[in-house]
């Protein structure tokens, strides 16, 4: 297959990918905003684009093939690549990218993903009897109400090798903490590359709170700290842990799990 071809293909999965909840994010969010009395949620906004489609457990698994054809084609058209067997561009795969969480997590779900769509596509008995865990290889299994959060890591490992975006720690900690939901036996090369890279496990699998500080002027973190144990603490007295800061720092902006604050 050409290039122009893969281009056309990842923009046509890219589109009708578009149209699904899993696809925009992996975390859930409520946007609030900091005042002085408290955060106050945001309303929705009309925006006359059409809603988007959430999908059931099992519909999430007989979506899954087109996912990994879009990471698939992504990463054919990152590495040079074309009709090469899967096991193949894995291998080349693991030689160009690098030993970073980021590239370790790309590899693995590559893997994976696609030992799920050969066994979807072209064997039989690949969900169990009791409709829950989807086996391949005889070793790897998935649970199937997990298969949302597959996708959509999927997804976003995908756009983060088209447009070679460069992770922030929050973002790379959501990506692992997604990672771990779907394979609590994570790699050693993948542990290893988390531990260096102090990573923060989050809790991703419920709705979080993302409190826009940014009208805050914050002079120093132990300023914010004090701000933030004042007014978002639980009965432990620990920042409540699904919910996200979004602030201001000479000049920059920063996104803060409470998880990183413990």
């Amino acid at each position: 297959m050409n290039k122009d071809f893969l281009i056309v293909k990842q923009k046509f999965i890219e589109t009708l990918l578009g149209r699904y909840s899993f696809w925009d994010s992996l975390v859930s969010h409520q946007i609030q905003t900091w005042t002085d009395n408290g955060a106050e949620s945001r309303h929705s906004l009309i925006t006359g684009k059409p809603e988007l489609i959430r999908l059931s457990a099992l519909e999430h698994l007989a979506i899954a093939p087109l996912v990994f054809d879009y990471l698939d084609v992504t990463i054919s058209l990152r590495f040079g690549l074309s009709d090469e067997p899967f096991k193949t561009k894995l291998k080349i795969l693991r030689e160009k990218a690098g030993e970073d969480l980021t590239s370790q997590l790309i590899i693995a779900i590559y893997d994976n993903l696609s030992s799920i769509r050969n066994k979807l596509l072209h064997q039989k008995g690949s969900l169990s009897e009791c409709g829950k865990i989807i086996i391949t290889k005889g070793v790897l299994s998935v649970e199937l109400n997990h298969f949302g959060t597959l996708n959509s890591l999927a997804s976003m490992l995908g756009r983060i090798v088209k447009n070679e975006n460069k992770l922030c720690l929050n973002d790379k900690s959501v990506i692992w903490s997604s990672y771990k939901i779907i394979f609590p036996e994570a790699a050693s090369s993948i542990l290893e590359a988390a531990s260096f890279e102090r990573v923060v496990d989050i809790n991703v699998s419920i709705m979080r709170y993302k409190i826009d500080m940014r009208s805050k002027a914050i002079v120093c973190f132990e300023d914010l700290k004090k701000h933030l144990y004042n007014r978002f603490v639980n009965e432990d007295g620990k920042l409540i842990g699904n919910t996200d800061f979004l602030f201001k720092y000479e000049g920059d902006e920063y996104s803060m799990p409470a998880e990183c604050c413990r």
